[in-house]
């Protein structure tokens, strides 16, 4: 049994597709097979997604997304026992901005930020090029195992 707690607050501007974006959020916790998930989502502006950026990472700039989590792991018996906590911000404007350079759709695009950042949660770091390659990489298997199989997906 799976149980998904995922909290979405928009803030922002931009109207989001809320269901949707839970269902996609839900199907990537499940990906990795975790059993208890506490997922919280905040949409911003650009204006303060550049606070938090400069808040959390000292950069004067704003970002598509940033995440903080914790995954634990404790071994019962027989089975294994995954937990993940996490908040997880994005900023719509600036996940705009970048399908349009991508040549993606939003909603590709915002899945694909969502990935990234349950990547972070769970442990994974893109500060080098390889690293960051191996990541997005990651998320492009991950998005195609879920059924988002082209980039001009939409919801």
């Amino acid at each position: 049994m799976t149980l998904f707690e995922i909290d979405i607050r928009n803030s922002s501007p931009k109207r989001l597709p809320l269901t949707q974006i839970r269902k996609r959020t839900a199907q990537i916790l499940d990906h990795f097979k975790l059993k208890r998930a506490f997922i919280s989502l905040l949409c911003v502006s650009e204006r303060k997604m550049k606070r938090f950026n400069k808040q959390f990472f000292n950069r004067h700039e704003t970002t598509d997304v940033i995440a903080m989590g914790q995954a634990a792991s404790a071994r019962r018996k027989v089975r294994k026992r995954i937990e993940l906590t996490g908040d997880m911000i994005l900023c719509p404007k600036q996940i705009q901005l970048q399908a349009k350079d991508w040549e993606t759709s939003f909603d590709y695009e915002l899945v694909f930020c969502i990935c990234h950042g349950i990547l972070h949660m769970l442990g994974h770091t893109d500060e080098t090029a390889a690293k960051r390659a191996k990541m997005h990489r990651m998320q492009k298997q991950i998005l195609k195992r879920i059924g988002i199989r082209n980039s001009l997906w939409q919801f």
